[in-house]
């Protein structure tokens, strides 16, 4: 699996969100995990999504401002 983080401004969360939300249905992709935080003070929350296919976490990540942290996997069966 990939991971894609996208550092969202407090602010503009409801609008970061919507446009995640947006570009996965559009493409009918599906993340295997979600995941969020606050950082820098809560002026900004970082959104971790992990992604199946590679692909997807790049064209995630180069659309919507994000980066790839890395790849994961899960065992088999597990």
């Amino acid at each position: 699996m990939k991971s894609v983080q996208v550092r969202l401004p407090t602010r503009d969360l409801s609008h970061g969100l919507i446009a995640m939300r947006d570009w996965l249905d559009r493409r009918g992709v599906e993340t295997s995990a979600f995941s969020y935080n606050c950082d820098r003070g809560g002026a900004e929350v970082v959104v971790h999504l992990s992604f199946k296919l590679e692909q997807e976490a790049v064209a995630f990540a180069e659309e919507l401002g994000g980066a790839i942290v890395g790849s994961s996997s899960s065992p088999m069966g597990a």
